[in-house]
């Protein structure tokens, strides 16, 4: 497995930042299958590459608060289908917008910052069709999703400590999902 992240820069002297990840790899799975003496049943292997660039554009609020939206395109591609040896690929345009706003304090010895965070995130996955599934890479799919987090950091000369909250629950009528809370501790 090959994975790639770009940071994001800003493009020219723009505020627009500029980033994203490739990943590249190669799966071999054996399923026991009722017919284990056809090859192309009894094994499936599959070359995958995953490419996601993304633009953020971070707005300042006047000093309250961030403002980033956000863009991109997921392109995977898999050296062959999940119920065929044809090539198959599959695009994901993205979108959505962060809301942050950091608190800092600073006591004699160390620094309290608390990050209250909302997110909103929508993907819409063009090609409705079946594709292998071995990792989160290829979970990815429609999306229409709302997170919020708190985290708590405490930066002193020992060292450092965050306590994450997150939640999040899908706005999609048909599914209508709440995710468990993600607690976070390091």
């Amino acid at each position: 497995e090959v994975n790639y992240a770009l940071s994001e820069f800003p493009i020219g002297n723009s505020p627009i930042l500029f980033g994203g990840n490739l990943n590249a790899v190669n799966f071999w799975r054996e399923d026991e299958l009722e017919n284990p003496t056809d090859p192309f049943a009894a094994q499936l292997r599959v070359f995958r590459t995953d490419l996601f660039p993304k633009l953020w554009w971070p707005l300042d609020l006047g000093g309250l608060a961030t403002l980033t939206p956000q863009a991109g395109l997921r392109v995977t591609t898999y050296s062959r289908g999940a119920q065929s040896k044809k090539a198959a690929h599959r695009e994901i345009p993205f979108g959505g917008v962060v809301l942050n706003s950091p608190w800092v304090r600073v006591y004699s010895g160390y620094t309290h910052l608390v990050e209250p965070m909302i997110q909103y995130e929508y993907a819409d996955l063009i090609q409705k069709e079946v594709f292998p599934q071995f990792d989160q890479v290829d979970l990815a799919g429609d999306k229409n999703l709302m997170t919020y987090s708190l985290a708590n950091r405490v930066v002193g000369p020992g060292g450092s400590l965050l306590l994450r909250l997150t939640h999040s629950f899908n706005l999609d009528r048909s599914v209508r999902s709440l995710s468990d809370l993600r607690t976070e501790w390091q």
